[in-house]
């Protein structure tokens, strides 16, 4: 009787065990799935960018000296020619009153009949003429400057044309000085030429009064270009050179962004490429359209938020603002898409595992898990473009890796 308990129970173990594996087969295994459909699929990447002026333009002194007068302050809006400051030219208004006071000299002594020895005249003469190349070869590196701030737009064409004239009056006076000793050697009587030889002594003069003029005009810093004072960059009583920057101007009427890309995603970008520019506002973010117009052809190291040495590119950006006041120095977000594909069909990584010498991924037909082979495309961290083998519809296990999952196994 005993034994016969023993097998019935025995009997009902197996009958219960063999009830819950039929039960949980037929039940299937709890997947996460995700329905395929067709949408956008892009990657982009944001930099940080500054708004700049499109035009901006440097005033320099072009002359040395103190300041003795600073017209503008930074904000301030200008016109082309106004005057922006003034250099001390005091020490050349003196020379030009010991110049006038010679001319006042030589007529007095045209008047007198006791002439200076003919040697004298001619030493004289000849000191005149070395002085005069000393003042030539000034004039000709003074040139060079001007020319060289003439051809970057930093003066005008009347400076420029100014300095050529200075060289010709110099020359002219070297002539006019080698002149008056050929003629003062060609007079046989002291008397002959004092008339002529007074007057080009005065001219002389004149043309080195001339010249301390042009030095002195120079000593009024006008602008360049109509705009507004980005910086002032001297003050009052401050002794400065030739070439010292003085007023930094930049026209409001168009703007452009700088920004710099890390030289690992510039190879996705040519000029041309098409961004946005999104301003922070306190209600939202302002989105404007605008294009690559210029990329460097040297890396620079940049110092990121994080204190890591970057090797980065600058970019110039052609920004469309619109409807909105910027000013330079504003900071944007400069988003870059390198990858666009409308009408995709992407996936999560996590849904791809390698099959025979490809891809695949776990479908769900009729509430049965199935291999399809995929063919993939452009990835990025999280999602993967399939090129092949998925249509809009198809349900696709997220999870390939679940215990107990194989093909024809019912899944819910």
């Amino acid at each position: 009787m005993k034994k016969g308990v023993k097998i019935a129970f025995w009997i009902l173990v197996i009958m219960g065990l063999a009830a819950g594996f039929i039960y949980n087969y037929s039940k299937g295994i709890k997947v996460n799935t995700y329905t395929v459909k067709k949408r956008n699929y892009s990657q982009s990447f944001k930099e940080s960018g500054e708004v700049t002026a499109d035009q901006t333009n440097t005033v320099y002194a072009l002359t040395n000296g103190k300041i003795i007068l600073v017209n503008v302050k930074e904000g301030d809006k200008i016109k082309k020619g106004s005057l922006i400051g003034k250099i001390d030219t005091k020490g050349l208004d003196y020379q030009i009153r010991q110049l006038q006071a010679q001319i006042k000299s030589l007529d007095a002594q045209k008047l007198q009949t006791d002439i200076k020895p003919y040697e004298a005249q001619i030493e004289g003469f000849n000191l005149q003429i070395e002085n005069l190349k000393r003042q030539l070869e000034d004039a000709n590196k003074e040139l060079e400057r001007v020319k060289e701030l003439y051809d970057h737009e930093i003066v005008s064409e009347i400076e420029y044309e100014k300095a050529q004239q200075n060289i010709e009056n110099i020359e002219n006076m070297i002539l006019q000085q080698q002149n008056n000793i050929e003629v003062l050697k060609e007079q046989n009587q002291p008397t002959k030429g004092t008339d002529e030889y007074y007057e080009a002594m005065k001219e002389s003069v004149r043309a080195q009064i001339q010249s301390l003029n042009y030095e002195k005009s120079r000593g009024n810093i006008y602008a360049s270009m109509s705009g507004i004072v980005k910086s002032v960059n001297v003050k009052t009583g401050t002794v400065i050179t030739a070439g010292t920057p003085v007023v930094e101007i930049f026209s409001p009427e168009k703007y452009k962004v700088e920004t710099y890309v890390l030289t690992k995603d510039i190879h996705n970008i040519n000029v041309g490429t098409n961004v946005e520019c999104i301003l922070k506002t306190r209600e939202k973010d302002l989105v404007f359209k605008g294009s690559v117009e210029k990329i460097s052809s040297t890396a620079v190291d940049k110092v990121s938020s994080l204190g890591l040495e970057e090797q980065r590119i600058k970019l110039t950006i052609n920004p469309e603002f619109k409807d909105v006041t910027v000013r330079s120095g504003y900071n944007l977000d400069i988003k870059f898409t390198t990858y666009k594909k409308d009408n995709s069909i992407f996936i999560t990584k996590s849904s791809i595992f390698p099959y025979k010498d490809g891809k695949a991924v776990w479908v769900v037909r009729e509430s049965k898990a199935y291999i399809q082979p995929v063919k993939i495309g452009v990835e990025d961290n999280k999602d993967v473009i399939i090129e092949s083998g998925l249509k809009e519809g198809d349900t696709v296990i997220l999870d390939y890796n679940i215990k107990g999952l194989k093909e024809g196994k019912k899944v819910y």
